[in-house]
């Protein structure tokens, strides 16, 4: 085989851990992003049902 042909192989077999790792980082970005974005905002809907319970609470009294 000659060196050519081993330098084109090695270049596609790079380029294409290369496209594979970037696609990989991508989703576990996307998800990432998407657990934080539902825990902040299951985050935000507790404290305001806490706040309206101590807001009802509070005008029993």
């Amino acid at each position: 085989m000659e060196a050519s042909q081993l330098s084109n192989i090695d270049a596609a077999s790079f380029f294409a851990g290369m496209f594979t790792t970037v696609i990989i980082a991508a989703l576990a970005v996307i998800i990432l992003y998407f657990r934080f974005n539902a825990w902040k905002q299951k985050n935000a809907a507790s404290s305001y049902l806490d706040n309206h319970q101590h807001y009802t609470a509070n005008m029993q009294q």
